[in-house]
């Protein structure tokens, strides 16, 4: 796994994860964010749901994820990320 490449925070300084990552551990238990944190980089957060289609507006997106957002910050927060991501 990418997070435990030795000296990875010498070559970047954050890393995005996404919800299912952020609360995935290392074999040893430790949590991947504060891994990334451990060596050097910022563990940060993409919080939006995804993108989806518009009403009444084929072939145009929209970012979905405003509801719940408050509680999604603080728990992602608890789990050590220091920044949030979100699609435009």
């Amino acid at each position: 796994m990418i997070v435990t490449t030795p000296g990875l925070g010498e070559c970047i300084s954050g890393a995005i994860l996404y919800d299912e990552t952020i609360r995935q551990k290392k074999m040893d238990g430790t949590p991947f964010a504060e891994a990334i944190a451990n060596d050097g980089m910022i563990p940060g957060i993409k919080v939006d749901t995804g993108a989806k289609d518009m009403a009444g507006h084929p072939g145009e997106k929209i970012t979905e994820g405003l509801d719940g957002l408050r509680d999604r910050l603080a728990e992602y927060s608890q789990m050590g990320a220091r920044f949030a991501k979100w699609r435009r």
